[in-house]
């Protein structure tokens, strides 16, 4: 048998190591390029965030009711009165304590020293997308970045007085510290991630099943790669985080007695369709890049996981386990807890899910590139709607003080409707004309649900209120409506409920809202001579959920 020369066996030697010197040099390039291009757009992304917030701070104006009440709740003279009124609110301790040491600054104009706090929270999700990507493997999380930093709901939940923002903070930290927690030996990690998890879920209750769902996937993925131990730290944090909130059983049960009137019987299906909306800021284009991404996150994470879970570590399978089951944990405890998801609650959501997509997004040139496409369509996609967001106003309520103020004469009548106006009003209006609230409620520095159901068992609840106005108009005055009223055809009636909870809807509060308030639209339709609106401008959008009216009625016809 004739041997291959020694001449012609290193020139095909040389050939083939020549070609697989090439393809490595060409998958270096690129990598090269392609990180390149992630610095660029995550560098491109992080500064069109902090413009955004900057935009929302400066634009945001005077602070909206939910805002007020937590300010409220936070300058109690005791923080034993604060503790106190845990009860009545739906937060734990962490914010309103970090706005009391805030606010004991000592700062002149008490809105813009808000407005400016809230402006770190949103420059500090940035900061934890970067800090947790980091944790994860992630040298650029462009998706968390365009998905979450950019996110019009994020910009304006992180950049208001709420403790959403800073819940969102924590609950990236403690999902990017869960998974070093399982795979790094030592009480580094464990000691930081439990501590992110106790703060995170005693800023808002309902990050404890988004960490518990942390704990399971992580668990499940130190136990694919036969590391029990690895397992066991992590159950440590969880268990921890649950001790946590041991303290607040007393706050909880409490609270049990005035809920149903904002219990929100929807279905699993209802809670999705809501979370898909407040994920895509109704924006169907949106939608289909959360839709993409998803679904070749779980396509590729299936191909990779079959492979062997050894060569990361189970970080792809912690991603992909959070990616699933953070958003059923999360509505889980929303249809639980028997409350309706407001876009504020679903803000730390989002950036869980994009950080995992980014996981997982990340292993290939292939996958890569489609998460570097999905970011660049997302940044298009929400910029302009983003844009839009923070250039509202959050009330106008400010300013309809300051008008009745302005206006109103001893004697005329001033009606807040409904009751929660008048946290707003209350902080805004300086003038000596008093007024009254429907129901009339005595405490309107916070919201004060108990004493709204103790008026809903009052049958003669609105006599305060007919009287106040009927006396106004009598005696040639006026009556002032913040809020407006509602209105019904001649021919309706508006319907008078009998004391809660006899009424069919029992407990719930929207029926007797509808009820006073027409109510109170056809006692000036039948009584008063005029009814205008008064006109007051603004100079910017106002957001719809306090962007009030403000109704003047005078002159007496009738008995």
């Amino acid at each position: 048998m004739t041997g291959i020369p020694r001449t012609l066996l290193s020139a095909r030697v040389g050939a083939v190591m020549t070609r697989v010197l090439d393809v490595r040099s060409g998958f270096r390039t690129a990598t090269s390029v392609a990180s390149h291009a992630d610095v660029v757009a995550g560098i491109a992304a992080t500064a069109a965030a902090l413009y955004l917030s900057f935009r929302f701070a400066t634009e945001a104006g005077p602070l909206w009711r939910d805002e007020v009440s937590t300010i409220n709740l936070a300058s109690q003279p005791r923080f034993t009165d604060l503790l106190r009124l845990l009860s009545i609110d739906s937060m734990p301790a962490l914010y309103p304590a970090l706005l009391r040491l805030w606010q004991s600054v000592g700062w002149v104009e008490q809105d813009s020293a808000l407005r400016f706090f809230g402006f770190l929270v949103a420059l500090a999700t940035v900061a934890a997308v970067w800090l947790s990507a980091r944790a994860l493997g992630v040298a650029v999380p462009i998706l968390a970045l365009t998905l979450f930093d950019l996110h019009g709901v994020v910009l304006q939940t992180a950049g208001s007085v709420k403790p959403y923002g800073v819940g969102a903070i924590l609950l990236c930290l403690v999902f990017g510290g869960m998974w070093k927690v399982g795979s790094t030996p030592g009480s580094a990690a464990l000691i930081w991630t439990s501590a992110s998890a106790m703060l995170a879920v005693n800023t808002l209750y309902q990050n404890l099943p988004v960490i518990g769902a942390f704990c399971l996937a992580a668990a499940g993925a130190r136990a694919g790669c036969r590391d029990w131990r690895g397992a066991g730290r992590v159950s440590i944090v969880g268990l921890a985080t649950v001790a946590s909130l041991v303290p607040y059983g007393s706050v909880i049960a409490a609270s049990q007695d005035w809920r149903p009137l904002i219990r929100a019987d929807n279905l699993v299906t209802d809670l999705a369709m809501r979370l898909a909306n407040i994920f895509s800021d109704w924006s169907h284009p949106l939608l289909v890049v959360w839709a993409v991404a998803g679904a070749v996150a779980l396509v590729g994470a299936f191909r990779a996981i079959r492979s062997g879970l050894q060569h990361d570590g189970g970080r792809l399978l912690y991603a992909v386990l959070v990616v699933i089951g953070a958003p059923v944990a999360f509505i889980a405890f929303f249809k639980a807890a028997a409350r309706n998801v407001e876009p504020w609650h679903v803000a730390s959501l989002i950036g869980v899910t994009a950080l995992a997509l980014d996981v997982v997004l990340v292993r290939t040139m292939t996958l890569r590139s489609v998460r570097f496409g999905l970011a660049v369509a997302a940044a298009a996609i929400v910029l302009p709607i983003s844009w839009s967001w923070v250039g509202v106003r959050q009330t106008n309520v400010d300013l309809l003080a300051t008008f009745v103020r302005a206006t109103a004469q001893d004697g005329d009548a001033i009606i807040i409707n409904p009751w929660f106006l008048g946290i707003t009003f209350n902080r805004y209006y300086d003038g000596h004309v008093p007024w009254l609230t429907v129901p009339p409620i005595q405490d309107v520095r916070i919201h004060r649900y108990d004493l709204v159901k103790e008026q809903m068992k009052n049958a003669d609840v609105m006599m305060p209120v007919y009287r106040r106005m009927q006396t106004a108009l009598k005696t040639g005055h006026r009556v002032w409506l913040v809020g407006g009223a509602q209105f019904l055809p001649a021919d309706q009636t508006p319907e008078i409920l009998p004391p809660a909870p006899a009424a069919p809807t029992g407990w719930q509060h929207p029926p007797y809202y509808r009820a006073w308030s027409t109510g109170i639209g056809r006692f000036v339709e039948t009584h008063a001579r005029r009814l205008d609106v008064a006109r007051i401008e603004v100079g910017q959008p106002v957001w719809k959920t306090e962007g009030a009216i403000l109704m003047v009625a005078d002159g007496w016809r009738g008995p």
